[in-house]
């Protein structure tokens, strides 16, 4: 950039910031001829944009002078506070509902109607709302002397892209919306609103396959989305509750919290274990009154607790489970299919819900919940752990050597595609 451009940039720069405020209040009077629907206001502050960057170009070569280029930066900004206001209008007036048509879905007002979208793939796209209504709301349109210097620099928001690529769809240029949308998601692939809208303006532009692609795409991530959330629900509790390891143990949330209610010891682990309560050689309990002792005491095991929440999921979905009884351990995957392995631990197939399962070493194995993925990758779970209580964490490391394999509960894909639907 020549020098006296870069001083040209930083003498106007504060300038027109000095004089923005009085532009603003003086345009009310203005004898600038005011446009009459949104697509001329688009088609007026398009032109008067160029001509203001001719102006800029023109005034760093001497070829105007300063007052010149204020009247271009005044006639842009005019127009563009008139295609503001056009814009604002048009979306209230979506936004409100015409009371002569009756009750109508918000949705469904937020989001044009879409002729060249298959009705399986609306069926999708109204599923993607109701799992999230925000994602379809319109962008905020955004605009200013602020936008003014983004745009002039280059330097877009995604907000400035979300609004440009709506207003490209408003006025049925899906193919330049898509362009601004595709640019938005690119600034961050995991805005949902552009991916949302991209999918729209693709499928309107007769991009069919690749609207299909992102609604799918969205519709599964939200699916999964939904079931982590709710399995969290089932083990969250017990977390909370801080349910103390008790080799052995069994107890349910309720009769955990009871136990304790009631001032009963918790927590066991093997060495008493089997000093004072089972022998090791035969497992039967040493007497009777060493039965009700370690049944008086609070807690459960790895194997209990992944028992007991599969049972909980169970029974809020009305299926009998497998067990209602205590499942040795080293049992507990004869219960489930184990997932293929596919080089990773646990596999890429594996969701929240799915099992894994540790060799026996030093004389003892383990069970846990497979509960996802943190942001790099790392797998969490959810586990009735030796180190004291039910703990949610990433997996440890050491846990990687033991690895058997990760299984799956015979109806847990019932469970799964039931409490993952949209509310």
């Amino acid at each position: 950039m020549k020098p006296s451009m870069k001083n040209f940039l930083k003498v106007s720069t504060i300038s027109l910031l000095l004089i923005c405020a009085t532009i603003i209040s003086a345009y009310s009077e203005t004898s600038y001829k005011k446009p009459s629907n949104l697509n001329q206001a688009y088609e007026m502050m398009q032109n008067a944009y160029k001509s203001c960057m001719q102006a800029v170009q023109d005034f760093s070569i001497e070829k105007i002078d300063a007052a010149a280029l204020d009247e271009k930066l005044k006639l842009y900004t005019f127009y563009k506070q008139q295609y503001e206001k056009l814009t604002k209008a048009e979306k209230e007036k979506v936004e409100t509902p015409d009371a002569s048509s009756g009750n109508q879905d918000s949705n469904s007002e937020q989001t044009p109607v879409q002729t060249t979208i298959s009705a399986e793939l609306q069926k999708k796209l109204d599923a993607i709302l109701k799992y999230d209504s925000s994602i379809g709301q319109a962008p905020e349109i955004t605009g200013g002397i602020g936008k003014f210097f983004r745009n002039l620099f280059k330097k877009s928001t995604i907000s400035d892209l979300l609004s440009d690529g709506y207003v490209e769809f408003q006025k049925g240029d899906y193919q330049k919306a898509a362009e601004k949308f595709e640019a938005a998601k690119n600034k961050d692939p995991q805005n949902k609103t552009a991916l949302y809208y991209l999918a729209l303006s693709k499928a309107n532009a007769g991009d069919a396959a690749e609207a299909e692609t992102i609604i799918n795409s969205m519709y599964n991530t939200l699916k999964d989305e939904k079931w982590a959330e709710t399995f969290r629900s089932f083990t969250d509790p017990w977390v909370e509750a801080n349910v103390a390891f008790k080799i052995g143990g069994f107890d349910s949330l309720d009769s955990y919290k009871k136990k304790i209610a009631a001032g009963n010891r918790k927590e066991l682990h093997g060495d008493e274990y089997y000093e004072k309560y089972v022998n090791p050689n035969t497992f039967n309990y040493y007497s009777e009154s060493a039965r009700k002792e370690f049944e008086s005491i609070a807690g459960i095991d790895c194997g209990g607790f992944v028992q007991r929440v599969y049972m909980d999921m169970c029974k809020k979905n009305g299926i009998k489970p497998p067990f209602s009884y205590k499942v040795p351990g080293r049992e507990l995957e004869d219960y489930g299919t184990q997932l293929e392995e596919d080089g990773l631990i646990p596999p890429m197939s594996a969701k929240p819900g799915d099992f894994m399962v540790l060799k026996e070493h030093e004389g003892w194995g383990h069970a846990f919940y497979f509960a996802g993925r943190d942001a790099d990758g790392r797998p969490l779970i959810v586990e009735a752990s030796g180190e004291g209580k039910v703990l949610a964490r990433p997996m440890p490391d050491r846990y990687y050597q033991w690895y058997q394999g990760t299984y799956k509960f015979k109806d847990m894909d019932k469970i799964r595609e039931k409490m993952s639907l949209p509310n």
